[in-house]
């Protein structure tokens, strides 16, 4: 009778860190897959507004291309590598931004939308034409998401908002200026 009830007293462990661990796997996994959601929509949009900066009728002559798209790496950092060309200038600058997925506390509009932060939470590196030497690096509350083209699109940071929250982070949209 003894040895019967420690094997239950087993038996019923076993099976409640399994139901934890597959509940875990399963909370895991469909974060992942809303993570990836998430960036798909930003490079698939990001492919858009660089697509159309030069038919726009704001068009000024610097433009942006893509050196590493939208991604999300293990340790749940955004990040994005653009080359953005400055007409006035001539120049080029390479901009990686970086920021903790877990750190970005709002969506908001002026001009460009923006992943706003609680402090100096987006890691910036930048450099001049290529040239190492010019790398400067800082820090903002504001990671720069490149999407401004777009006037009265409220429904962009809505489902940005909605993409975030099926990733479990708590990310709200809130000023929107065009």
């Amino acid at each position: 009778m003894v040895v019967t009830s420690k094997y239950k007293i087993i038996m019923n462990f076993k099976q409640t860190l399994l139901t934890l661990l597959l509940g875990f796997n399963l909370f895991s996994t469909l974060s992942y897959s809303q993570e990836k959601k998430l960036v798909d929509f930003l490079n698939k949009s990001l492919t858009k507004e660089i697509k159309n900066q030069i038919k726009s009728p704001e068009f000024s002559g610097d433009t942006i291309s893509v050196i590493q798209p939208y991604k999300i790496n293990e340790e749940k950092i955004l990040s994005l590598v653009i080359k953005k060309y400055q007409s006035y200038s001539g120049e080029y600058h390479v901009i990686k931004q970086e920021v903790p997925l877990s750190r970005i506390r709002q969506i908001i509009k002026d001009i460009n939308v923006i992943f706003l932060t609680e402090s100096n939470d987006v890691a910036i590196m930048t450099t001049i034409n290529g040239d190492e030497a010019t790398m400067s690096t800082g820090t903002s509350d504001l990671f720069f998401t490149q999407f401004y083209l777009d006037k009265n699109n409220k429904n962009f940071g809505k489902t940005l908002e909605k993409y975030f929250k099926g990733a479990h982070y708590d990310v709200t949209m809130d000023i929107w200026a065009d």
